[in-house]
């Protein structure tokens, strides 16, 4: 909503995430959360407000400090056995620590979607949670990820393309009104393709360094 915190707000969202968790354990699967990327308002083109009046188009200008909020009660919730994912705490921090040299640094374009790097940042904080190379959190982009590890750009290849695949075919599959897609694939030869890519993927990781 990217409105100033308010209780009604924040019990709204702490309702959903209750649900959403105790849903998804009813069934039997395990869901793992993660915090909100941050709100960046020096990457922000949007009419900056001190009261979010208009949401997204003219939000507040210090929304981060509600997700940080928001994000502070999901981790939390480790304690009730929970598995949180915390990426809003460390890109936070990148971005200070680049405002040093550079104050205008951002890795958003509107604020709130993050670029390539602010991308690379929340995989490497989940990576890092599911038990990655402690040499990972040194790692400041995917292409340094990729160049120590030999077999690094044929896996990116590999599992890149078996994304936009799956992407395309889902997309078209579910009827969505987004002109910037062409369509995809039927989904059933998607997923044909798909798995000989896995295999493919699967294969490279068993390859011995």
């Amino acid at each position: 909503v990217y409105q100033p915190f308010s209780d009604a707000h924040f019990k709204a969202f702490k309702d959903g995430i209750r649900w959403m968790h105790d849903t998804v354990v009813q069934y039997g699967a395990r869901i793992v959360h993660v915090t909100p990327p941050p709100f960046d308002p020096v990457g922000s083109k949007k009419h900056l407000t001190a009261r979010g009046l208009r949401g997204f188009y003219a939000p507040y200008t210090n929304y981060d400090d509600v997700l940080a909020r928001y994000s502070a009660w999901l981790v939390s919730q480790r304690a009730r056995g929970w598995d949180v994912v915390d990426i809003h705490t460390p890109m936070d921090q990148f971005l200070a620590q680049r405002r040093k040299t550079n104050p205008r640094f951002t890795f958003t374009r509107d604020g709130v979607h993050p670029d390539v790097q602010g991308h690379w940042l929340m995989a490497r904080e989940i990576l890092m949670h599911w038990d990655a190379p402690d040499s990972l959190a040194k790692m400041d982009s995917v292409n340094a990820m990729v160049a120590d590890d030999p077999r690094g750009a044929e896996l990116l290849k590999a599992v890149v393309e078996k994304q936009d695949i799956l992407r395309g075919a889902w997309l078209t599959y579910v009827g969505h009104m987004n002109f910037r897609f062409k369509p995809g694939l039927p989904l059933a030869q998607a997923e044909q393709r798909a798995a000989a890519l896995d295999k493919k993927i699967r294969a490279l990781e068993a390859r011995q360094l």
